[in-house]
């Protein structure tokens, strides 16, 4: 499953705010940030959010990543996308991502 998919399939680009979507909200931005380097406005358009609910949401996270609440609300996505890995789903995408770059710089 790739990164859109999952935040279409789990709702996380509505605004909800049960806690479990929150929390994994919270978690995805900090993934995507973390892992794949993107920006604040890049992630914010993936989740319908401006770039200052994405840095506010990557504060919680620091914040919130040992909780035990947290933890277990976000078991599914953690274990979907572990944090500082590239699944070779999004592997595809990434490469794809870099060689565009590359094709405008020349």
């Amino acid at each position: 499953m790739n990164i859109k998919e999952y935040i279409k399939l789990n709702k996380l680009n509505t605004n909800s705010r049960e806690r479990q979507n929150v929390y994994k909200r919270f978690y995805m931005f900090a993934y995507l940030r973390k892992t794949y380097g993107y920006s604040y406005q890049k992630i914010g358009c993936l989740f319908n959010r401006n770039h200052a609910t994405i840095i506010h949401g990557i504060n919680e996270y620091e914040y919130f990543k040992k909780d035990k609440m947290f933890l277990d609300l976000t078991k599914e996505t953690r274990s979907y996308f572990p944090m500082g890995v590239i699944t070779q789903n999004n592997l595809l995408t990434l490469m794809f991502q870099i060689l565009s770059k590359q094709d405008k710089l020349v």
